[in-house]
């Protein structure tokens, strides 16, 4: 990594790791994430500053893009799981890939002819800062670079069998069978769709992007396919784990998009809190082969889920009953037993 190096990993009960109050993440947790992040910036940095021949208005929206202040979830992923194996010097250039690849997703994601978000993390979407235009550039620009960052990553000391299974699973992860089907999907899916049709949506939107960089940086540090396959297992429930939370907090402060097919809309606010806690459960169990190993995942799990536990549910009117059900004129999903499984 460029900089600093990420923070010696202590496992679970040691200094500075106990649970820290609702919304403030532990501190070895945060002191990974952060190191993680700014190890990250600087590579993407590195990587722009090597561009040759680039317009200056394309790369100050690139630049503006990869600056929005990101928590950087996905590249530091990449390299937490690298490091639970054999740490390889290819991985910080694959987590600014990875986070490009995120960026470039944001950036088209907040398009008019996609969500028409004005706003992304308290500032100017980049069509507004810029122009639609640049911002639909900006995007090809990024998915693009990100490929270039990761293939001139692997040097000869790095086992170059391992080069093309990466390329290839990011590429599959986040194209037209992965992410961008996803995307497709959430702009065409009716708002009463039911919870496994909802499912399907996180997967692929969201959850697609969290297995893939577990994936890349534990095959760059030399993992084995029983420990891949746990990886990716976590990442799936942590894919749905992470956007029924953020569909939970959007209905809960009221900031939810009511043209959008979410997990709250079609089981309720309690169910989609069972369903919570229920990947969370999925997600923990898929890591018990690793042990103290895998401490930093599973407390991004404990993170996520505290976030969610100190949130009530209210009912659809603002009382203080819970909602638990979708609300009238929507599809009423799966039978709630199920549903905790999708």
């Amino acid at each position: 990594m460029t900089g600093d190096k990420p923070a010696a990993m202590a496992g679970p009960g040691q200094a500075g790791d106990a649970l820290a109050p609702v919304g403030q993440p532990p501190m070895a947790f945060a002191r990974f994430l952060l190191s993680a992040s700014r190890c990250v910036d600087a590579e993407i940095e590195r990587a722009f500053m090597d561009l040759r021949n680039v317009p200056v208005r394309l790369l100050e929206a690139m630049r503006y893009a990869t600056s929005s202040g990101g928590k950087r979830l996905r590249p530091a992923m990449l390299l937490f799981a690298n490091q639970m194996f054999r740490p390889s010097p290819a991985a910080q250039a694959a987590a600014a890939a990875v986070e490009m690849v995120h960026t470039y997703s944001l950036v088209h994601d907040d398009l008019p002819s996609m969500d028409n978000d004005d706003m992304r993390r308290g500032r100017p979407s980049l069509h507004r800062a810029f122009d639609e235009a640049t911002a639909i550039l900006t995007g090809d620009a990024l998915l693009t670079l990100a490929f270039e960052v990761l293939a001139g990553a692997f040097r000869p000391a790095i086992d170059l069998r391992v080069a093309p299974r990466v390329v290839h699973e990011l590429a599959s992860a986040v194209g037209p069978s992965g992410m961008v089907a996803g995307q497709v999907l959430d702009m065409t899916t009716r708002p009463g769709a039911g919870a496994v049709e909802v499912a399907r949506i996180h997967r692929l939107k969201t959850g697609n992007l969290f297995v893939v960089s577990l994936h890349i940086g534990a095959l760059l540090g030399g993992a084995g396919d029983v420990d891949v396959a746990a990886l990716s297992e976590f990442g799936a429930h942590f894919g749905l784990l992470f956007q029924a939370a953020d569909d939970f907090e959007d209905c809960v402060g009221k900031t939810e998009d009511p043209d959008k097919a979410t997990l709250p809309a079609a089981i309720g606010l309690c169910r989609t809190k069972n369903h919570i806690k229920q990947e969370a459960r999925l997600a923990r169990e898929a890591l018990r082969g690793f042990g103290d190993k895998s401490w930093w995942l599973c407390r991004l799990v404990d993170y996520i889920e505290a976030g969610v536990d100190a949130l009530e549910c209210p009912s659809r009117d603002g009382s203080k009953q819970d909602a638990c059900g979708p609300s009238p004129g929507m599809g009423s999903g799966p039978d709630p037993e199920d549903t905790v499984f999708i």
